[in-house]
């Protein structure tokens, strides 16, 4: 993600944590995101929510990888690649 002059790029040993500002509930196991900032709010299944509860006190990205293919069993490239994804989206919002 390119933001003004700043780079970020996520690889397996990047520390993620959730940001100040957006607020989560619990919907029976999937998770309504708010971000009272923007007036933007979406949605996770069931694998995002347990994705967002792992980042929310820091952790490193192997780590939540690791994790979603042990409860979820998901072949490893799979796991990583979708992953990446859900947490640039984060970033991008």
């Amino acid at each position: 993600m390119t933001t003004g002059l700043m780079t970020t790029q996520l690889l397996a040993d990047s520390r993620v944590s959730q940001v100040v500002g957006p607020i989560s509930a619990d919907l029976n196991g999937e998770i309504a995101i708010l971000d009272p900032a923007s007036g933007l709010y979406f949605g996770l299944n069931e694998v995002g929510a347990f994705i967002w509860k792992r980042i929310g006190t820091g952790c490193l990205i192997s780590e939540i990888s690791a994790a979603v293919r042990e409860t979820y069993e998901v072949p490893p490239e799979d796991c990583d690649a979708d992953i990446l994804q859900l947490l640039e989206e984060f970033l991008d919002r």
